[in-house]
């Protein structure tokens, strides 16, 4: 029998940190949420429950994606094990602005129980990317085609500029893509992160130990492996099927944002027509997606009340729709998201216990 070295229980700290995090969090949005709560009285509670529904389903069709890409790593896991997990990614996500990173790495360490490495953990977060990037790509098209057939271009011609910001955005992707396939230009790109990380370790930014860390090039090695074997024509083309439907739940997931903002229109008894909800929700997720700002706070909110104001909706309607969207797809499932992560961390601490004790 080994003897262990005494252990610090380091994620019960990480557990109030990232819970110090939500409160600051919601004290900075208080007046917000006060405002969100009288939007709720005044609203239509049938339509609500409807709501309710549908972003339940919301993360119903995301554990099936999560599946879906999940069995194209050759990895079969359960939709009822899957579906708590988006809780408690989207409130890491949110709780701690890093671009989803923060979601994404617990989600890695999570599957490490069913045998999946960091390097494929990692190739999973990038094909549900590519999922999610091709399914807004469908939710975009349509949008342009409701503008020309709404005839919104001759009285919004500013529209147009989200036309040229998708095609550059999705043309930057379309690179990365095309030079992940092959090896020399992957040679290249190491070189340059090389060079790049070669010059932040003399810089006294990164005298961190954390920092140098993440400045050494073999996290973005890992990252354009998984890329070239992820992402790889042939690796696709044996799972089009199983991609496929994994795109498809994206366009459901997208969808189901867009049916909530329509549905909230009615219960504030100012019906928006479905195209501007559509349109307004599209148009907004693109511009937090492109978004520097952490967490695009703010970035959703303004963009979708200006683009409601601009297909004629009242400016109090457009913001008490934004607000209560804004409550149901991220508010609402912040505090099941807690719940749920402080129980997988009691669940990872009691499982390496019994691996301590069985040594």
């Amino acid at each position: 029998m080994s003897i262990q070295k005494a252990r610090i229980p380091y994620r019960q700290p990480l557990f109030y940190g990232v819970t110090i995090a939500a409160i600051l969090l919601l004290y900075l949005k208080f007046s917000e949420l006060k405002l969100i709560q009288q939007l709720f009285t005044q609203s239509n509670w049938y339509y609500l429950a409807a709501v309710v529904l549908i972003q339940v389903l919301f993360f119903v069709v995301q554990a099936v994606n999560y599946r879906a890409v999940l069995q194209i790593k050759n990895l079969t896991v359960g939709i009822k094990e899957l579906f708590p997990i988006g809780y408690v990614v989207q409130f890491l996500s949110q709780a701690i602005p890093t671009a989803g990173i923060s979601g994404q790495i617990f989600f890695i360490y999570y599957l490490k129980k069913y045998g999946l490495s960091v390097a494929e953990g990692i190739g999973r977060a990038i094909l549900e990317l590519a999922s999610l990037y091709i399914g807004y790509a469908v939710l975009f098209i349509i949008s342009v085609v409701l503008l020309f057939r709404k005839d919104v271009f001759q009285h919004e011609p500013r529209f147009v500029f989200f036309i040229y910001a998708f095609l550059v955005f999705f043309l930057i992707i379309a690179v990365i893509v095309m030079l992940s396939q092959k090896r020399h230009h992957a040679t290249r790109f190491h070189w340059i992160v090389k060079r790049i990380s070669g010059y932040f370790k003399t810089t006294k930014l990164f005298d961190n130990p954390w920092m140098q860390a993440l400045a050494d090039g073999d996290y973005f090695a890992i990252v354009t492996e998984q890329f070239r074997e992820t992402l790889g024509w042939n690796h696709l083309k044996h799972f089009k099927g199983t991609f496929t439907l994994a795109c498809l739940w994206q366009v459901v997931m997208l969808f189901s944002h867009a049916l909530t903002l329509y549905l909230i229109s009615w219960a504030l008894g100012h019906p928006i027509p479905f195209a501007a909800c559509f349109v307004a929700f599209t148009f907004s997720k693109f511009l937090s997606m492109i978004s520097v700002v952490p967490g695009a706070q703010g970035v959703f909110e303004g963009a979708m009340t200006l683009i409601l104001i601009s297909f004629g909706v009242d400016k109090s309607v457009a913001l008490a729709a934004t607000l209560l969207t804004r409550a149901f797809t991220f508010w609402l499932p912040m505090p099941i998201g807690w719940i749920l992560y402080g129980r997988y961390l009691k669940q990872f601490e009691k499982n390496e216990h019994d691996k301590i004790v069985v040594t």
